[in-house]
């Protein structure tokens, strides 16, 4: 799996996965490589529709892993960050928008999008958490997206939830 990652070759990895899967189709591991190359292959794109077509396949194959593991925590908490990380990037781009009547109406509209994917990411994160109550990722994740809904409480308990597996 690294050696086609390190050559860009993710066409040959999926092929490869692909008729692993056809010989082990109880192997989860192999659904949930197949959902990680699609996942990162979707933040790395630059073309929006290249992009979704990628999380499209990689929520995919993170659904079949769950739909064979409903616990599984690396498929869970992956359907998620692919949200939460998707809505970050986007989050970025409002620094560079204007205070014209056209760019704060673009702001309106992408901090809209952001809000989508951030409720998008919270049923994950908060299976995830069910799932290991200690992970440190699923926790940043969870008090981030509270901060930001304006639900300080809930972010405080995650900040000290976060605190105490820090400590």
């Amino acid at each position: 799996i690294n050696y086609y990652i390190g050559q860009g070759d993710y066409a040959t990895l999926e092929t490869k996965l692909q008729d692993a899967i056809a010989q082990e189709p109880d192997n989860i591991g192999l659904y949930n490589a197949l959902g990680n190359v699609y996942m990162n292959l979707s933040q790395e794109a630059t073309d929006p529709a290249k992009a979704m077509e990628y999380e499209e396949k990689s929520i995919g194959y993170y659904n079949q892993v769950i739909s064979r593991d409903e616990s599984n925590l690396d498929a869970t908490y992956s359907i998620g960050s692919m949200f939460y990380n998707t809505a970050v990037k986007k989050a970025g781009e409002l620094n560079a928008l204007g205070t014209s009547k056209s760019e704060q109406a673009k702001y309106d509209a992408l901090t809209e999008e952001i809000n989508v994917l951030f409720e998008k990411a919270l049923p994950y994160f908060d299976k995830a958490i069910k799932v290991d109550p200690n992970d440190r990722n699923t926790l940043i994740a969870l008090k981030e997206i509270y901060a930001r809904k304006n639900d300080y409480a809930k972010s405080k308990e995650y900040g000290a939830l976060l605190d105490a597996v820090d400590n």
